[in-house]
């Protein structure tokens, strides 16, 4: 691995690793089925490598089933020197390298800093410098407009997320990963534009779709014009390269 350069792989939903030149991180990792699969496949995590790998850090948004599942810690018993890093909510064992963070609180584990953001449901969001590098995984900090809502609560959402997407202004961002939940009917792309339009990361990776690829290369579309180069995502385990300018 390069200096100034990251390998970034699709895992699940909102999970990717991203491995930089002397790091390895991994936001909310799941399988859908629940549990570890019995061999490796594409998007799958091997117990066997993390073991033998040094500087994991492993990083858990919040509580919910399709971005924290308990086997994780299998993976810290396999290797003690693997960090967790878990919004707060998250069931979190009692060990010296499991941290919880509240929205705002920053954390510094060796050459890895770590600021928690507020989220629009549960538990945080995370922006994380190390080698050079700044990414920003939102967890559930999405535009929550659904139909369902009230216009009332409809404009609460929007002010909520605006509100704090704002408070990232000023932030060098190289890497985003955003929400654009086809569940959200037209309203999908939302908070991916406004993010985009309001921080102006380099890259951009969609998330939060489940096995719904096809909107990932719908808001491409749907945000040709920006200067954030966005991806468009096909399988699980799909890499992405990224050397920063």
């Amino acid at each position: 691995m390069k200096p100034f350069s990251s390998r970034i792989t699709h895992l699940y939903h909102s999970g990717f690793s991203i491995e930089t030149l002397h790091h390895f991180l991994v936001f909310d990792y799941v399988e859908p089925t629940g549990g570890m699969p019995t061999k490796p496949i594409a998007g799958s995590l091997d117990l066997n490598q993390l073991a033998r790998r040094d500087n994991v850090y492993f990083f858990i948004t919040h509580h919910h089933q399709d971005h924290f599942m308990p086997q994780l810690f299998d993976y810290q018993e396999s290797n003690p020197a693997v960090q967790i890093i878990a919004g707060d909510g998250v069931p979190l064992p009692a060990r010296e390298n499991c941290h919880l963070m509240k929205p705002y609180e920053k954390l510094q584990i060796n050459e890895v800093s770590v600021e928690a953001f507020g989220s629009t449901d549960a538990g945080v969001s995370f922006y994380v410098q190390t080698d050079h590098l700044s990414f920003f995984h939102s967890g559930d900090l999405n535009w929550w407009h659904w139909e369902s809502f009230s216009p009332q609560q409809q404009l609460q959402e929007e002010k909520d997320f605006k509100e704090e997407i704002h408070r990232l202004q000023g932030k060098r961002i190289d890497v985003a990963f955003v929400p654009v939940d086809p569940r959200l009917g037209t309203a999908y792309h939302w908070a991916g534009t406004c993010f985009i339009e309001t921080i102006k990361p380099s890259l951009f990776i969609p998330m939060h779709f489940a096995n719904d690829f096809s909107v990932t290369r719908r808001f491409a579309t749907q945000v040709a014009d920006t200067e954030s180069r966005v991806i468009v995502l096909n399988h699980r385990g799909q890499q992405i390269e990224y050397t920063k300018n």
